[in-house]
């Protein structure tokens, strides 16, 4: 017994305060309750001198606000400072202000940044679009004027196979015999 405290099991805290082991275990990981490891590695937890869960006036632990309660910052032992848990809270509250503050700056950054590289992109397209429209007009002038020169084309020749063919003679009428087999009976007379 150290000041009217005890250092005592799990199992005897929760005894002692009207809780379960779990509840005892897990106020230990909030550092709600004072704890420590004996020489064997087994926690032990710092209980007050009263018995069954009842501190001040028999209001119950469960019940007490945290506000007037003394919370470990760090593990008991020699220079261990107690901190109200009013105090605690409000760095806590501090720190989930400042947390939002930031988000909220980094999510209109992000908007704006995103705003800068969507008009970026728009204006890319644009250009892109407009690049693409006069490269089409061109290609179509191009088309129209190598359709025209495809015309000119096939009249001259047309014109050309019309001349050549009025030049040559009238072809002279050929036989069955001739078409079938390839000989003439005049070409074999001759040799």
């Amino acid at each position: 017994m150290d000041g009217g405290t005890d250092w005592v099991t799990v199992s005897e805290a929760a005894r002692r305060l009207g809780i379960s082991r779990t509840a005892v275990r897990k106020r230990i990981s909030r550092c709600t309750l004072a704890s420590m490891t004996d020489n064997h590695g087994r926690p032990l937890v710092q209980v007050g001198g009263t018995d069954h869960g009842t501190v001040r006036d028999g209001t119950p632990l469960e019940l007490e606000p945290m506000v007037d309660r003394q919370v470990p910052v760090v593990p008991p032992g020699p220079g261990t400072t107690m901190v109200p848990a009013s105090a605690l809270l409000e760095q806590a509250q501090q720190h989930r202000r400042d947390l939002a503050d930031q988000q909220c700056h980094h999510e209109a950054e992000m908007a704006r940044r995103l705003a800068e590289a969507h008009a970026m992109h728009r204006e890319h397209l644009d250009r892109c679009l407009a690049l693409a429209a006069s490269e089409r007009a061109l290609l179509l002038e191009r088309i129209d004027g190598a359709e025209c020169r495809a015309e000119q084309a096939t009249t001259a020749l047309n014109d050309l196979v019309e001349r050549v063919l009025a030049m040559l003679p009238p072809p002279q009428p050929v036989s069955i015999w001739e078409r079938w087999f390839g000989v003439s009976r005049r070409s074999n007379l001759r040799n």
